[in-house]
């Protein structure tokens, strides 16, 4: 259920609202700006433009109007069409160019999604959990991607992130359990918190030469990533970030980290090599704990 006042509440209250009024003296009546548009409903903002505000529930397919009684539709507002479980597609106008807080999240029909390019940000829990969300393209004027945008869009195998991008937020593709590779743009010096964690098909990653640090949990359970290749411009690696790659084989640490957190490569049961700079002064608690075939430790030199 979207976390909305049903439409009839909305209308009692108006109409207690207008009914009072003659009591204070003061002339006001019900808003004109709102309305419906098929299974659509919207509203006016300040800036005489029209806001996609709500979506029937029931809803298929769905093609948002680019304007509305001649009045230009430039915004679909957070949590829009939240919950919209029947909704298999929908089309949005190129004039729109805000999408809001978690607008498509638990959207687990979708299958395809099209960012105009007037869109310069992928608000947080965008698509949330949007299972079937399988194609997706994204405009090239974005800017960032926010928390949790994508997480749990299980059928999305691959996704183009557009150079303009400088921005990525904790957890944006966590869960995505087909997605197969990703390039990083080069804008993009951060790989945040749990940003892949549990993207268990990925396989192949390549990193920008302007990535400082990979945060917590930021990679953990990719179980099929074999071999990465970390670019020197890395000085910080989190806690857990490699936690439970299973299948990774070897990894050379970046000259410059000063301390391989604790669990980094825990659990990393077929890790047989790895080269650590002399920068690195201290190791961190289970680090390395389970990596039972860990033969080949290379201290200092060879990055």
């Amino acid at each position: 259920m979207k976390r909305k006042l049903p439409k009839r509440m909305i209308s009692m209250f108006v109409c207690l609202l207008v009914c009072s009024i003659p009591l204070f003296g003061i002339q006001l009546s019900a808003s004109a700006a709102d309305g419906t548009c098929g299974d659509l409903s919207y509203t006016h903002l300040a800036d005489g433009t029209i806001e996609i505000t709500d979506c029937n529930e029931s809803a298929v397919s769905v093609e948002i109007p680019a304007e509305i009684d001649g009045i230009a539709v430039t915004s679909i507002a957070s949590m829009a069409f939240q919950d919209c479980i029947s909704l298999t597609s929908v089309s949005i106008p190129d004039g729109v160019t805000n999408i809001g807080n978690e607008a498509f999240s638990k959207c687990s029909k979708l299958a395809a999604i099209s960012i105009p390019n007037g869109v310069t940000k992928i608000k947080d829990k965008a698509f949330y959990c949007c299972s079937s969300l399988e194609t997706i393209i994204l405009s090239e004027n974005i800017e960032s991607i926010g928390e949790n945008a994508f997480r749990g869009c299980k059928k999305m195998e691959n996704i183009t992130i557009p150079n303009n991008t400088t921005d990525i937020g904790s957890s944006a593709f966590s869960y995505c359990t087909n997605l197969t590779d990703i390039t990083l743009p080069v804008g993009i010096s951060k790989i945040k918190n749990g940003t892949f964690s549990n993207c268990s098909s990925l396989t192949n990653i390549v990193f920008p030469n302007t990535i400082t640090s990979i945060e917590y949990f930021a990679f953990n359970s990719c179980s099929n990533l074999t071999n990465i290749v970390l670019p020197n411009s890395i000085t910080s690696i989190g806690y857990s970030a490699f936690n439970s790659c299973n299948n990774l084989k070897k990894i050379n640490i970046p000259y410059g980290v000063s301390k391989i957190e604790g669990c980094t490569f825990s659990n990393c049961y077929n890790l047989t090599e790895i080269s650590i700079p002399g920068s690195v002064k201290s190791i961190g608690d289970k680090a390395f704990y389970n990596c039972e075939k860990l033969t080949d430790v290379y201290y200092g030199g060879r990055n």
